[in-house]
């Protein structure tokens, strides 16, 4: 099916659901729409042991669905509505980064892919499961990158997957990482 999609950024979850009611709410990636921009958001873990995801009040976006994922996808957000729509790149990373540090204190896997349709954000939690990713080029030459729970066997056969770091969150625009950060 990927040869016939062409996009410049693409989130698929494809997985087993290990928690909440399987139902088309529940289903990942989600998506809002935020300062004109859709955002997609898709994540491997669980948060609901934080008391403060659980009982934290939303002003602006809530959950369709009964997932963790969802809820956690609604704070983030959350924080950006409520700091206003004119902010910088660094502005945007930062309040992501303060909603990662709220949020992944006590869960059990925090990992998540999240798009704001032009800048992909990749997050590897401070416990839980694995994330690697894959440099790759395509016959035009296109720079790509492949994030994975797994490291898939089909793909990148002669190139090595780079296990990501507990805590370390990249930014992603147009196959490039422009931003590697550590956040333990």
């Amino acid at each position: 099916m990927a040869k016939y999609i062409k996009s410049h950024l693409i989130i698929a979850h494809i997985r087993k659901a290990s928690r909440g009611k399987v139902t088309l709410r529940n289903t990942h990636p989600f998506q809002r729409e935020l300062f004109g921009k859709s955002w997609v958001f898709a994540h491997n873990g669980t948060v609901f042991e934080r008391p403060e995801l659980r009982n934290f009040t939303l002003s602006h976006y809530f959950p369709i669905g009964t997932t963790d994922s969802e809820l956690a996808f609604c704070y983030i957000l959350n924080k950006l509505k409520d700091k206003g729509y004119d902010l910088t790149f660094e502005q945007t990373l930062n309040l992501i980064i303060d909603s990662i540090n709220a949020i992944d204190v006590g869960a059990f896997g925090f990992n998540f892919l999240m798009s704001d349709s032009q800048n992909l954000y990749v997050y590897r939690g401070k416990r839980g499961p694995t994330l690697h990713y894959i440099h790759l080029s395509n016959e035009n030459s296109d720079k790509l990158i492949i994030v994975s729970t797994k490291k898939l066997k089909k793909i990148g056969v002669n190139k090595e997957w780079i296990r990501m770091r507990r805590g370390q969150f990249l930014t992603i625009k147009e196959g490039l990482i422009i931003k590697d950060l550590n956040l333990r």
